[in-house]
């Protein structure tokens, strides 16, 4: 990993799981590293913050509607804050077909073994480049108190929860979550 992009600048974007992996890299490289973007970060390390909110529905669609999707989409889209036909094909189109290809095994080994050791409550855990912090309000998977409690580790980062939006906050709200990434990407070229 050390010889990755060696003399590249980069930004770098993490979602779930990946906002850790994000951060390490953000720590463990800054000066490679021109922004960082974290989307639905979840339990950032060296905080002790473990709430989340129960999960619920705040937009539904008609039963009728859901029924002739495939099972494994219903239950992805049962658990979602906003709920609407266009993200239910999404899921169907996308998430659905892609989980037929996960190698649990690989899986695994990567979330084993794909560990940062830093300590963030050191002042050199800083990273002082534009950053963007996005989670859902009602996110029951992520939450989203860790990265209000880490925010200062990040001092040019705009922290944005946005209500009516959970785990898939990009298509639940995707005019917020598209002119927030517009604003990241322009306050990294300044």
């Amino acid at each position: 990993m050390d010889t990755a992009f060696e003399g590249e600048k980069f930004a770098v974007i993490g979602e779930s799981r990946g906002s850790y992996h994000a951060m390490g890299l953000a720590h463990t490289r800054p000066n490679d590293i021109l922004g960082m973007m974290l989307i639905v970060a979840d339990a950032m390390p060296g905080t002790s913050a473990n709430w989340r909110p129960q999960h619920q529905t705040l937009v539904e669609i008609p039963e009728e509607w859901v029924a002739s999707a495939s099972p494994e989409a219903r239950a992805r889209f049962s658990r979602l804050v906003v709920q609407r036909p266009d993200i239910l094909e999404k899921i169907e189109n996308t998430k659905v077909s892609a989980s037929k290809l996960v190698d649990p095994h690989l899986a695994e080994r990567i979330r084993d073994n794909f560990n940062f050791s830093f300590e963030l409550s050191k002042p050199a855990c800083r990273f002082e480049r534009p950053c963007l912090i996005v989670n859902g309000r009602q996110d029951a998977m992520a939450g989203y108190q860790d990265m209000m409690d880490g925010l200062e580790r990040y001092p040019r980062a705009t922290l944005a929860v946005l209500d009516c939006a959970g785990h898939s906050l990009a298509w639940e709200q995707p005019e917020l979550f598209n002119a927030l990434t517009v604003n990241w990407l322009q306050r990294m070229r300044t």
